[in-house]
């Protein structure tokens, strides 16, 4: 007898689902890594078939250049060469850190007290191409009149601040580490370190004797500013003996200038003065 028998096409029997696939940026995803992800479940009774699987290959080319969540559209083959569709969710994981431009790692900056001007230290990043984009920007660690302005992402005075503040009486260098952090929507983070480096006026200048030197009278009072050379000294600077020479005889004399700068910082200066004889200034 000769019979017919109908043999169903495997896609007819069995419904295929997908689980995510996560992957990092740049990585590629293969057709067995589609395949580990499908599963085919019998219509009827709910029975495991995906053994019966044989590929699981892509509709289009598959990117993963870019973060974020995208779908596969794949076709599963089954063994006896029937088909069916399936949607297949990819995540492409961003793990690179975002990269810090400007400043440069170690980067110093002096700050001069009263002179110093608004420093506006551009503060610039990036994220890796595709990549999540960057969230944050925080700096930590400046000086008191310092801050960071996301808006201009620039470190500046404070609002009201208009020079730098003179440094506490006896500091002439107050170094301030400062850490800037930056990170990205997807968590990854990097930093760099730089310093901002506080210093009062006397560090920028050096006060030295006239090189002329100041002649006075038998027992007057020279002038503390005369005998310093003021040629490249700033504007608002203070010139008071600290140790008055000796008028009460002639000769070259010692003498100790206190050179006081606008910030209240303070140089020393050995001078020499010259007092005349009596005898010569006067006829008999």
């Amino acid at each position: 007898v000769n019979v017919k028998v109908n043999v169903n096409k495997l896609s007819d029997e069995y419904n295929v689902t997908a689980t995510e696939i996560e992957v990092n940026q740049n990585t590629p995803v293969t057709n067995d890594d589609l395949k580990a992800k499908v599963t085919a479940t019998s219509k009827e009774g709910n029975v495991t078939g995906t053994d019966k699987i044989s590929t699981v290959v892509p509709k289009s080319p598959i990117s993963t250049a870019n973060y974020g969540d995208q779908t596969i559209s794949a076709v599963v083959t089954f063994k006896d060469g029937t088909t069916k569709e399936v949607i297949i969710p990819l995540k492409v994981k961003d793990v690179t850190a975002p990269t810090i431009q400007t400043p440069s790692n170690g980067q110093n900056w002096d700050l001069i007290a009263v002179e110093g001007e608004n420093p506006n230290i551009d503060v610039t990043s990036e994220d890796n191409a595709g990549g999540s984009g960057v969230k944050s920007t925080t700096v930590t660690g400046l000086p008191d009149f310092l801050e960071y302005n996301e808006a201009t992402k620039t470190i500046q005075f404070k609002a009201g601040i208009t020079s730098v503040p003179s440094l506490s009486e006896g500091t002439d260098v107050e170094p301030h580490n400062v850490t800037i952090t930056v990170v990205d929507n997807a968590g990854n983070e990097t930093s760099t370190q730089v310093t901002i480096t506080v210093k009062s006026m006397t560090t920028k200048y050096n006060a030295v004797p006239n090189q002329e030197k100041q002649t006075v009278s038998y027992g007057a009072t020279p002038d503390a500013a005369t005998s310093v050379d003021k040629t490249n000294l700033p504007e608002g600077t203070s010139y008071a003996w600290k140790t008055k020479p000796d008028t009460n005889t002639p000769g070259e004399k010692d003498g100790v200038v206190e050179v006081t700068y606008k910030d209240g910082s303070k140089d020393t200066v050995n001078v020499k003065v010259n007092v005349n004889k009596l005898s010569d200034e006067y006829n008999v």
